[in-house]
């Protein structure tokens, strides 16, 4: 059933891009789901924990590991918040905005290993199905 190998070909691809992503970010000491949690972080700087596990789809538990090391490798800081002193805002300090372009560059070298020698026509053709894909799931 084609069904059936486009469920297995996607779910190894995402395994395939996160193993490549743990790799080019091993040298900054960050995995790729902490990547994924700075990227939020720099969009959305002073956003609470809560916020980040629900925006990134992982369970509380998991991003406040992943916070946690993100702090004591001095990414991030957590400061309380000036209305309500039970929630905490996460910000990236100079040592995470330093590492910004490294994970870009990281990203960009994947997404352009992912492309390869697909035309920017398919690419588009792909991506509306994925699209579809994605809103058939909710």
């Amino acid at each position: 059933m084609k069904e059936e190998k486009l469920f297995l070909h996607l779910g190894s691809i995402m395994k395939k891009i996160r193993r490549m992503m743990d790799k080019e970010l091993y040298f900054l000491g960050i995995t790729h789901t902490e990547m994924r949690l700075l990227m939020l972080i720099y969009n959305a700087e002073g956003t609470t924990q809560e916020e980040i596990s629900s925006r990134i789809e992982i369970d509380r538990s998991n991003a406040s590991r992943s916070l946690k090391k993100l702090e004591n490798m001095d990414y991030i800081k957590r400061v309380k918040d000036e209305q309500d002193s039970r929630t905490y805002r996460i910000l990236v300090t100079e040592k995470g905005w330093e590492i910004r372009k490294q994970i870009f560059e990281a990203k960009e070298k994947i997404r352009d290993r992912f492309v390869k020698g697909i035309d920017e026509e398919e690419v588009e053709i792909l991506v509306a199905l994925l699209e579809k894909i994605d809103r058939n799931l909710g």
